[in-house]
């Protein structure tokens, strides 16, 4: 993890989760990375090898495909978008103050940050995929290993196809660039 300022509102130490205060988001166009607010699901963070990393795309696809992040990099164009994430919890301690939501982390308003990322488009390497007519959602499994439910589980997510095609959408190679 990077250095954090002393300030940051620690949710939970395993999984790692937290947020800046306000002050440290307001009257900037990018997020600092050393303020950007930490999300994880699973209690241990994936320690990820870029030499030996890869993508793979299979399911719905004429041509499933794995690529290396160098091929990935070599294969497609690099674009940038500066893009805000927020956590799906963001502004949730204010719900709580109307409704009891037991087991949910009480984020404040800090789980938000704006950065430019770059990569390659999402889009390009699914159409490289050649990605069946049938295929309705991009379903994402990552390397890092939920404890949440009652047998851990790699956290996976879905995208809807029309999204997933869409030109800003990225598969974020470095932020900052």
């Amino acid at each position: 993890m990077s250095t954090e300022p002393a300030d940051m509102t620690v949710h939970s130490s395993r999984p790692y989760n937290a947020e800046p205060p306000r002050t440290a988001l307001a009257g900037r166009d990018l997020t600092p990375v050393e303020v950007f607010y930490h999300r994880n699901h699973a209690v241990e963070r994936p320690r990820i090898d870029p030499a030996t990393w890869s993508l793979r795309a299979d399911g719905l696809v004429g041509r499933p495909a794995t690529w290396t992040l160098d091929e990935l990099r070599v294969r497609f164009t690099e674009h940038a978008e500066v893009v805000t994430l927020q956590c799906a919890g963001n502004r949730r301690a204010g719900l709580t103050e109307v409704a009891d939501l037991p087991g949910e982390t009480p984020w404040g308003p800090g789980a938000t940050g704006t950065a430019r990322w770059s990569g390659v488009r999402l889009a390009d390497v699914l159409r490289e995929s050649g990605v069946e007519p049938a295929a309705t959602d991009v379903a994402f499994t990552g390397a890092d290993v939920s404890a949440e439910p009652d047998q851990p589980e790699p956290y996976a997510v879905s995208v809807p196809l029309e999204k997933a095609l869409a030109p800003e959408v990225l598969l974020a190679c470095s932020p900052g660039r």
